[in-house]
């Protein structure tokens, strides 16, 4: 319907401006023509009902083409640019407030340096004076020792002028990159608003021409590309925020410094004051600072010490542990060992598998009839090992018994091997049963 009444509009303009031109040009007639004595109406009056009835036509064609020109679709989409439009202007609003307060921040800040600069300065100044004076005083006859104090307390002032230089050069540095990047985020401000000045200018031509896919498309582009400056631009001023944040508190900290040293320049007036008897109290003081040195090192190491009579009894702790295992450990071997079937058994090694002699054949225990590689131990007397059946218990020499599924058995821990596993079981029985 707006489009509709536009071109409503435009073509009644045209048509009226067709109108008064054609009036213009036509040379004006006589008001009354004589055609045999008798007047006779003016000739341009039908011209003008005609034209009026071709504009009338024409007016209907353009309304009929108006109506379908804009659909319900390009309606909203058009709205929907307008209230994007509105909410960039609301956000763009924020970003110039935003900058104001930012700038106005920032003057104050450097305000603020300028005086803390000024200060450190007139501090610095100050000082010097100051040690010139000792310098002088000391000049005037007091002895070598009292100079060499002074001189290492007029050293000691000037370490702390260079610190305070040092800090004041770096808040210098810190607010020259401040400087340099609010420049530049002015800078992208800038374009931002020229970008936001280029989108209203299409918006306003998408809204009087007839919109594409294409150009829709193009415009929800460059909307979304708005949005993601607008947040990029919302993240620049919370650094910004953190950085004035922090050179507040760097301000803050050269002030708290200048205050403790004008404290301790007001000291060394009243120690000048007093001559000789301020420097007492220095060394009463330097004395106190020493003992309370002395205190915390000795504190530390008690400290430490506990912690290592803490370690070493919890070490005796597990070695008394250890010992009693280890005793608890050949009891039971030792009980193992005077079993009922102890009488069976011959070890060959100190600590290894048992094994027993019947009849000149070496047999594992818990083999059965397995004979063993080699010949017997030398100095053993077959006839001395013999067993009868009556000695042997049931079922230790049963006929039959395979070799291939007797395991081997650690006495210790009960962990089984099979007889290929020898060398192993061995290795396990020294460790286990050490």
């Amino acid at each position: 319907m707006y489009i509709s009444s536009q071109v409503m509009a435009a073509a009644g303009h045209a048509e009226s401006s067709t109108l008064d031109q054609e009036d213009e040009e036509e040379p004006p007639a006589n008001p009354e023509t004589t055609v045999g004595g008798k007047p006779t109406p003016p000739r341009r009056l039908p011209r003008k009902v005609d034209r009026f009835k071709d504009s009338t036509l024409n007016l209907g064609s353009l309304s009929t083409e108006s109506w379908s020109l804009p659909s319900s679709e390009n309606t909203n989409s058009f709205q929907e640019l307008r209230k994007e439009n509105a909410t960039l202007k609301a956000q763009l609003n924020d970003l110039n407030k935003a900058r104001c307060a930012s700038e106005e921040k920032c003057q104050s800040l450097s305000a603020e340096y300028a005086d803390v600069k000024q200060k450190l300065i007139e501090t610095a100044q100050f000082c010097q004076n100051l040690v010139t004076r000792l310098e002088a005083k000391e000049s005037g006859g007091r002895g070598f020792c009292e100079k060499g104090e002074q001189n290492r307390e007029a050293a000691r002032l000037r370490q702390v002028i260079t610190q305070l230089r040092g800090q004041l050069e770096e808040v210098t540095s810190a607010n020259k990159k401040w400087q340099s990047y609010n420049e530049g985020r002015e800078t992208y401000i800038k374009g931002l608003l020229k970008t936001v000045e280029q989108l209203k200018q299409e918006l306003q031509k998408v809204s009087l021409d007839h919109v594409t896919v294409g150009q829709q498309q193009e415009i929800d582009k460059m909307l979304l590309a708005s949005k993601a400056k607008i947040t990029a631009l919302e993240e620049d001023l919370e650094k910004l925020e953190d950085e004035n944040r922090q050179l507040r508190i760097q301000t803050h900290q050269n002030e708290e410094v200048r205050r403790q040293l004008e404290e301790r320049v007001r000291h060394l007036e009243a120690e000048i004051a007093k001559g000789g008897r301020g420097r007492g109290g220095y060394e009463d003081e330097y004395v106190q600072l020493l003992q309370e040195q002395v205190r915390t090192v000795t504190e530390d190491f008690e400290a430490e010490r506990r912690d290592r009579e803490i370690a070493q009894s919890k070490i005796s702790d597990l070695e008394r542990e250890l010992q009693c295992l280890r005793i608890q450990m050949a009891q039971n071997r030792k009980g193992y060992y005077d079993s009922p079937f102890r009488t069976y058994y011959r070890p060959n090694h100190t600590c290894g598998a048992e094994y027993r002699h019947f009849g000149g054949r070496t047999v594992v225990d818990g083999l059965g009839d397995l004979e063993a590689d080699g010949d017997t131990e030398e100095g053993h007397d077959d006839t001395d090992a013999n067993v009868t059946g009556s000695d042997v218990p049931n079922g230790l020499f049963e006929d039959g018994a395979d070799i291939h599924t007797t395991e081997l058995l650690c006495p210790r821990c009960l962990r089984q091997y099979g007889l290929n596993q020898e060398a192993e079981f061995q290795e396990h029985i020294g460790i286990c049963c050490d």
